[in-house]
């Protein structure tokens, strides 16, 4: 692979892939990468109160209005 580099970890926060490259002839030019991307799971706690919103929209669903 042509320029292939050690994978880094990154930490907690908002990033900008930005792709520049430089155009020729008349067909524009051609770009091409690879962007590898991991779903970061929820932590427990937050299953547990969204739960625990749910349980107070049945609640005040079944209260007489």
């Amino acid at each position: 692979m042509i320029g292939a580099t050690t994978p880094v970890v990154l930490g907690a926060g908002t990033y900008v892939l930005e792709v520049r490259g430089t155009a020729s002839g008349a067909l524009g030019g051609s770009y091409s990468g690879n962007l590898n991307l991991t779903a970061v799971p929820l932590p427990g706690s937050v299953w547990a109160m969204l739960g625990g919103l749910g349980l107070l929209g049945v609640a005040a669903r079944r209260r007489p209005a």
